[in-house]
């Protein structure tokens, strides 16, 4: 793994920059973020949250009984 490699001295962060294609700066804060949190810090924040454009239940409902109703 990339961001583990730069703990070490022989790999710079620009080398990591190069090698996961991101600039230096996205790597300076990934390597943060992995510094403090370890693992936990490379995943996505908004993992596990609903998307802001999900439908409800009702909606999926009536979708789903046209579907059905149209493709008999």
């Amino acid at each position: 793994m990339v961001v583990v490699k730069i703990k070490k001295p022989r790999t710079k962060m620009t080398e990591a920059a190069e090698l996961l294609g991101l600039s230096y700066r996205q790597t300076q804060r990934i390597y943060e973020r992995y510094a403090e949190e370890c693992d936990a810090g490379l995943a996505h924040r908004s993992r596990g949250q609903t998307s802001n454009h999900t439908w409800g239940a009702k909606e999926k409902q009536k979708s789903l009984e046209r579907y059905i109703a149209t493709h008999k």
